[in-house]
């Protein structure tokens, strides 16, 4: 290991899903491998007070990636680097309050059900720049951009070809399903092939790691900000989720339905439905996160459909009929949601629909942001999606009390930074919190 890498980054992500970290020099790998590494955990927002402050981050090797030694290139030597996502402790057991932790429950409590999930995720963002003190994509034209590949026009297909080989290199061959020019001038999307949960979230914070690093080296920002200008399509980060039984079999798949969904899937729909107003602390977990929503193929109303974009809930219509595409496409979360709670709730969103055999009711097939007369409605603001979280039981069961309580008072202290923001404009202050 010495001789592989010259330091490790040691990291973990914090409630509002950032990756923080620490260099380890290579000669104690071992030592943060085993025993641990100690820290300040009082610096961590809402993670422990400074009486009570001493935790230990303890590095997953299942986790540790190689970061291209281009990315850390000194004043005389490039620099071998691995980064590694961490298991937390306090107090000589797991931190119950460490995201990846509660993701890693819900997981294990499905596989004592004999169910395993499969999550994937269509992560957007933009590549920006500031001009002249002006926050502005690196591409001027708008319009509709979408699989834009014209030279001259597009700038930006070679950093996703860059993209697609880097995580080629860096996690293997089958992760990258696919990468395009979205909507928006300077917009890309990147689709990753599903794994559990607890995976799906590790490669999700280490994707924009490398995205936002190989950014900087074109003097551009690769940001995941929900709502970076308005007036063009926000970033979301849409899921497929489906579930397995232990032999692999595909629950959400009825080969006798003649929509091949089965009764298992429409419960899980239900499920999500219901829960979704209060999962919104979780999964739009910023006061930019709501300009966002109901705009540009962002979903505002609590429905479901077949093949139908505007519902929060899509059922892939690509291939009808085949037992590996049955799955769901959750279409409200954004890309700057923490995938471990995110991932999490979710799950157990699904799951207390199916227990519960909550009926979805009839799939929508209109467009939503032409429907004036359905009321179920996402959350406008954070303010509603903390009262949502506070009526409804999900979120508390999902994180355990003391840790929803915490995260509310987290995101009750950022609705008072913004009290007197307008919707109708995009604040500094918006981008110091959430433009990196």
């Amino acid at each position: 290991m010495e001789q592989k890498y010259d330091y490790i980054i040691g990291s973990f992500s914090d409630y509002n899903g950032i990756l923080r970290g620490m260099i380890i020099p290579s000669k104690y790998y071992e030592k943060a491998l085993t025993d641990g590494v100690g820290f300040d955990c009082s610096s961590v927002d809402n993670f422990g007070r400074i009486e009570n402050s001493d935790m230990l981050m303890v590095i997953d090797e299942e986790t540790l990636i190689s970061i291209p030694s281009y990315f850390f290139q000194g004043k005389e030597r490039k620099y071998k680097i691995g980064l590694a996502i961490c298991k937390l402790f306090k107090n000589g057991t797991r931190f119950k309050g460490d995201p990846r932790y509660i993701c890693e429950k819900v997981e294990k409590n499905l596989n004592r059900d004999d169910m395993k999930a499969r999550i994937g995720g269509e992560f957007e963002y933009y590549l920006v720049k500031f001009e002249n003190g002006k926050l502005v994509p690196v591409e001027s034209q708008r319009g509709q951009r979408y699989f834009d590949i014209l030279p001259g026009r597009d700038k930006t297909t070679l950093f996703g070809i860059e993209v697609c080989n880097l995580f080629q290199d860096v996690f293997g061959k089958e992760v990258v399903e696919k990468e395009h020019h979205e909507v928006g001038p300077a917009q890309r999307e990147l689709t990753v092939k599903y794994s559990s949960p607890v995976k799906n979230a590790d490669i999700f914070l280490q994707e924009k790691y490398l995205i936002k690093k190989l950014a900087n080296l074109y003097g551009w920002i690769a940001t995941d900000m929900p709502k970076p200008i308005l007036g063009l399509p926000g970033n979301g980060y849409h899921l497929h989720f489906s579930l397995h039984d232990n032999d692999d079999k595909n629950l959400f798949f009825d080969k006798d339905d003649k929509n091949h969904l089965s009764q298992t899937c429409r419960y899980a729909i239900g499920g999500l439905l219901e829960h979704a107003p209060a999962t919104c602390l979780i999964t739009n977990s910023t006061i930019n996160s709501y300009k966002r929503l109901g705009e540009s193929e962002a979903p505002k109303l609590l429905v479901w459909g077949y093949g139908n974009r505007s519902a929060a809930i899509k059922v892939p219509t690509y291939s009808p009929g085949k037992e590996n595409q049955a799955r769901l496409e959750i279409r409200w979360p954004d890309s700057k949601c923490n995938p471990y709670l995110t991932n999490a709730i979710l799950v157990e969103a699904a799951l207390d629909g199916i227990k519960k055999k909550i009926d979805p009711g009839d799939p929508f097939n209109g467009n939503t942001y032409h429907e004036k007369n359905l009321i179920i409605r996402l959350p406008s603001s954070l303010s509603e999606a903390i009262k949502a979280a506070e009526v409804d039981d999900i979120c508390k069961k999902t994180l355990g009390n003391e840790i929803f309580e915490s995260l509310l008072e987290l995101k009750k202290e950022e609705v008072k930074k913004f009290e007197k923001s307008s919707y109708e404009e995009i604040l500094q202050q918006e981008y110091e919190l959430y433009l990196f």
